[in-house]
């Protein structure tokens, strides 16, 4: 097997980004039919359980998707950082260690989870489980002189984040206006950091979270703290533009439908806030 398929075999890949540009075909595919299917793929991985990890560039602040082959036992899921056995790291484990916070595609859910890598005896545990069912790991470990890192995905708050708000980070993290469409409330509204009068209804609403994530979408922005309470919650972020840190919280209510009526956003230091008007209003122009 070529060391591409091995990667594949595995459930490696590094370089898939949510735009789907420029992507190995290969890659692309076992994404869509996870999607397509709610968590399975054919080919190489045809039998195989999956799980798409979501990471963030640990230099590129870049959002990427790693389908990766678990190992899940009485609801906790494991990954394995093997690359096929190679001499290296695969990228999304330093993106882990970076940015620890992400979601997961497991089937038909958007999980929140904490990555959590395991060591010593529990380590050497796990993955003898994982080689016992997959025995291509067993061959991967031989292939290397590293230890091949195990990583929890620890679930956050399992059962307690708001599903509207495992809904709100799928549509951060793919930026399909339907999932935004289904989001919001007719009578929703947005109130800006920049502007002082709300913005008032559902395409209005829209057109601004549309660019805002559009604005976030290349940088390392993601989620610090979250917040919940009845129909609400506060989401603390951070994220870089040109070298400016912005700090800010995302204010959200929503009704007994679970659809948002209300999306406040503010926004710190003001070298913050000035980084980001005029590259909200050159967005907002173009819609």
């Amino acid at each position: 097997m070529t060391m591409l398929l091995a990667g594949v075999a595995a459930g490696v890949t590094d370089n898939v980004d949510f735009d789907f540009s420029g992507l190995d075909q290969m890659n692309n595919g076992v994404i869509r039919e996870f999607r397509e299917t709610g968590g399975t793929a054919g080919g190489l991985v045809e039998g195989k359980p999956l799980v798409l990890l979501h990471h963030t560039g640990a230099k590129s602040g870049k959002k990427r998707i790693a389908p990766l082959v678990p190992f899940v036992e009485d609801g906790r899921v494991y990954v394995f950082a093997s690359l096929g056995g190679a001499d290296i790291h695969p990228a999304w484990f330093h993106n882990l260690l970076a940015h620890p916070d992400t979601v997961i595609e497991l089937g038909d859910e958007t999980v929140a989870v904490r990555a959590r890598v395991l060591t010593g005896d529990e380590r050497d545990a796990i993955y003898a489980k994982q080689s016992a069912v997959q025995p291509e790991f067993a061959d991967y470990q031989r292939k290397t002189a590293r230890v091949i890192p195990v990583v929890e995905l620890v679930r956050q708050d399992a059962g307690m984040t708001p599903q509207v708000i495992q809904r709100w980070i799928d549509y951060i993290d793919h930026h399909d206006p339907a999932v935004l469409d289904e989001l919001l409330a007719e009578d929703a509204v947005f109130y800006s950091p920049a502007v002082f009068t709300p913005q008032r209804g559902k395409a209005t609403t829209a057109k601004y979270l549309n660019a805002a994530a559009k604005l976030f979408g290349g940088t390392d922005f993601h989620y610090v703290e979250q917040w919940y309470g009845e129909n609400s919650a506060i989401l603390e972020f951070q994220a870089t533009l040109d070298g400016v840190v912005v700090d800010g919280i995302d204010m959200i209510h929503w009704g007994e439908d679970g659809k948002i009526v209300s999306f406040k956003v503010m926004i710190r230091p003001f070298k913050g806030l000035q980084a980001v008007i005029p590259r909200m209003a050159e967005l907002l122009g173009g819609q």
